[in-house]
């Protein structure tokens, strides 16, 4: 009887063991972060200099403290989904871009990958931290365009050499 209960607890582990195992590469398979041709061509092509940056014309307006406000919002919802290997003591490191509008009303439109950190993983936070931050703030009623073209960029682990505070002219 006691053998029986031994094997039937083994028997009952690999199932579990099995379960889990088949679970976790699913779940690794769902997180891929999958992009087109077109934006591997322009992710080869963009580069960081900062964690926020502008890329249409203010119209004057100084967007220094909405910038603020954006990426407060998306860092505390990335630093929620940074994946393990991106932690101590693996500490992986990436850098990814997105590059998005922001309507008046704070709405994102034509959103994508400018820059792949080539580990899904490390995409897939970094698309999750920026998408559940949406919408954002409504833009500053002072602006007259019709939306406002950012770039907001994730380090994971970066040497300091990689940050570079203005794009070289």
């Amino acid at each position: 009887m006691r053998r029986s209960l031994l094997v039937l607890n083994l028997n009952r582990q690999l199932v579990i063991t099995a379960v889990l195992c088949c679970s976790f590469l699913y779940a690794q398979d769902a997180g891929k972060v999958e992009k087109s041709a077109d934006q591997k061509a322009v992710g080869s092509q963009t580069k960081c200099h900062g964690p926020i940056e502008i890329l249409s014309d203010t119209k004057g307006v100084n967007f220094g403290h909405y910038k603020d406000q954006i990426l407060n919002k998306v860092r505390e919802h990335w630093y929620k989904v940074i994946p393990d290997e991106a932690r101590p003591p693996v500490s992986k490191k990436g850098v990814v871009g997105l590059e998005f509008a922001i309507e008046k009303d704070g709405q994102v439109k034509e959103s994508r990958i400018v820059n792949s950190s080539e580990d899904a993983s490390l995409d897939h936070a970094a698309w999750t931290g920026f998408t559940s931050s949406v919408p954002f703030p409504r833009l500053p009623s002072k602006f007259k365009g019709e939306y406002l073209a950012v770039r907001i960029c994730f380090f994971y682990n970066p040497d300091m050499s990689v940050i570079s505070a203005k794009p070289t002219p």
